[in-house]
């Protein structure tokens, strides 16, 4: 994985990174995380302050009202779905609040990056072209407002990349990129999160008397499935790894039918070949609890 990550000349970003591989046949790779250097460098190195800690403690509290709000909300109701009331909202308001695009339009977008996601694996370019055009309205609208070096946005639009500006479809790549890869996986995720929390009482229990371990408890929960494919042949131990193959970044960590955690392997072609049960996950590591976090009864 290592070599994977290092080895661009061998194992390639620009040829698409999901496993499995659902997107239309004509859709271009999105920077940054579908193509390699020197582009990938340069790409970084303007929205890498967009990701620093000190940047994402300046949103926190907005964030962390939201998702106190969504659980007042979801509390007062009595009993509600989870995905529904809070694992489908909270990422793409959260999202919207990074990108400045009011929350109020947070469902639409949520709306039309699903109906992005399905058009593109359905191959109805139709839909798919339809629900882009919003994603270019955004972009449209942003570009009729001053710069501000602090707007991810507008320093897409008004900054340059190897001496150049960025086009519209490069931007509106990386919009979608980072609308789809941050609401799905993360609604997923949360759900998850609260599912095992909810049919695990004594994980539920050690996290509420120890609080500190929280953020490693979700550090251990995040798990994508990425990849990188081989531009040549190339060999690990006595396995030869063929040209066009994909490397996983990582494994991923699921549930079995019969309710074990287990990790699935990715073959070469990234399709899964086996489960290999994996046992208890490792006790999570202490750690420094982020201030604001309620305190167990609270």
């Amino acid at each position: 994985m290592t070599e994977a990550a290092l080895d661009w000349h061998t194992f390639t970003s620009a040829q698409k990174t999901p496993i499995p591989d659902a997107t239309s046949a004509g859709r271009p790779p999105r920077a940054p995380a579908e193509v390699d250097p020197p582009l990938h460098t340069a790409y970084r190195d303007l929205l890498n302050r967009f990701f620093t800690p000190e940047y994402i403690r300046r949103i926190e509290p907005v964030i962390r009202r939201t998702a106190r709000g969504l659980i007042s909300r979801s509390v007062s109701l009595g009993e509600v779905d989870a995905v529904e009331s809070f694992t489908f909202l909270m990422p793409v308001q959260v999202q919207c609040i990074f990108l400045g695009i009011s929350v109020e339009d947070a469902h639409h977008i949520k709306t039309t990056i699903n109906r992005i996601i399905d058009a593109g694996a359905a191959g109805d370019s139709a839909t798919h072209k339809a629900a882009n055009d919003d994603i270019y309205s955004v972009l449209a609208a942003r570009k009729k407002t001053p710069y501000d070096a602090n707007d991810l946005i507008s320093a897409m639009i008004h900054e340059e990349v190897e001496g150049r500006r960025l086009s519209d479809d490069e931007i509106a790549g990386t919009i979608c990129l980072f609308l789809q890869a941050g609401h799905g996986t993360t609604t997923n995720m949360l759900g998850s999160i609260i599912r095992h929390l909810a049919t695990t009482p004594r994980d539920q229990k050690r996290l509420w008397d120890e609080p500190k371990l929280i953020p490693q408890a979700i550090e251990e929960k995040l798990c994508p499935g990425l990849a990188h494919r081989r531009l040549r042949d190339s060999r690990n131990g006595r396995r030869v790894l063929h040209q066009g193959d994909a490397q996983p970044t990582v494994a991923r960590v699921e549930r079995t039918a019969h309710g074990r955690t287990a990790t699935r392997i990715l073959s070469g072609s990234g399709r899964p070949r086996q489960l290999q049960p994996c046992g208890r996950l490792p006790a999570p590591r202490a750690a420094v609890a982020l201030p604001g976090d309620p305190q167990p009864g609270a």
